[in-house]
């Protein structure tokens, strides 16, 4: 017995390492008769408590992996969806751009009006101003928690202002009066049905000099205006104009109140319009206070 003892690959691992202690050259190498015995009655099996544990991680393994590659591929869908919507929302906004220009374009000279590459807009006519800006991306936008629960897309400004003049008469650039809302291309009512809508915010100081405010602000998608959509952080903004779906009806309903509050800012003297207005959570997919009489009074202090 000069050899190495043979290889025993048709044998499990357990008893393959058994035969070749017994195979070994130098007899005190070998196992007794004893040993033998008992480890053949203590080899593993697959009701041993060991198999079973390996068994069990492996399958739990395995659901961990099928529900990784289930969220990369949800993952990759949604990324997918919301680049379409990004592009009907640039589309989407340059027909509003569009159905303003045409309905000023019926009582002022072309000159006045005008439309960038970019699809934002600019109406000026002696006093008066009237512009809408370009689509601008929202995907990477982060919610502070608690947020909103809906998905921006992406987010523009409008806005109606009447131009200081100077004591010659002439226009200048500083504004003495107006207004600025938010539109936000987004899922604000359900789930994955998109649109644009028309909102605007007031500092949250506001609320507490007067119980309602004439200049709201139109501040990007961000943490803030989050918190704010929220009702439960203290934020530096509050909601102030109901989220109104920009098709339809409701389009068309925006396009004449621009216009009409232009045709006031041309005249020199914009109609007060207080925030907020309504009930500015009505529909939103948001966390809400529960105790109304607390938010209205946190909202009107001085009613």
């Amino acid at each position: 017995m000069e050899d190495l003892p043979p290889k025993l690959n048709e044998c499990s691992p357990e008893l393959r390492a058994l035969l070749f202690e017994c195979l070994q050259k130098e007899p005190m190498r070998r196992p007794t008769a004893l040993q033998i015995q008992s480890r053949i009655n203590t080899q593993p099996s697959l009701e041993s408590p060991v198999i079973g544990a390996l068994l069990d991680a492996r399958t739990v393994a395995a659901q961990a992996d099928t529900q990784r590659q289930i969220r990369r591929a949800k993952a990759v869908e949604r990324n997918q969806v919301r680049d379409r919507e990004w592009q009907s929302a640039q589309q989407q906004l340059n027909l509003f751009a569009e159905h303003i220009a045409s309905q000023a374009k019926k009582a002022l000279d072309q000159s006045a009006v005008g439309i960038g590459r970019d699809g934002s807009l600019r109406i000026i006519w002696d006093r008066g101003f009237l512009g809408l800006s370009a689509a601008k991306d929202s995907r990477s936008v982060e919610w502070a928690i608690p947020g909103p629960e809906f998905d921006v897309i992406a987010h523009a400004r409008i806005a109606v202002s009447i131009a200081k003049l100077d004591d010659d008469g002439e226009i200048t650039d500083t504004a003495i009066d107006g207004r600025v809302h938010c539109l936000w291309y987004c899922d604000a009512e359900t789930d994955g049905d998109y649109a644009w809508y028309e909102t605007a915010f007031i500092p949250s100081k506001a609320t507490f000099d007067a119980p309602y405010y004439p200049h709201p602000d139109a501040p990007a998608p961000g943490p803030e205006t989050g918190k704010a959509l929220s009702q439960f952080s203290i934020s530096d903004y509050r909601l102030a104009w109901p989220f109104q779906r920009l098709d339809g009806a409701g389009r068309i309903e925006a396009v004449d109140r621009w216009l009409r509050w232009f045709a006031e800012a041309i005249k020199g003297q914009l109609s007060a319009q207080p925030y907020p207005v309504g009930d500015v959570y009505r529909g939103l997919r948001v966390t809400t206070i529960s105790l109304k009489a607390d938010h209205d009074f946190f909202r009107y202090p001085n009613t």
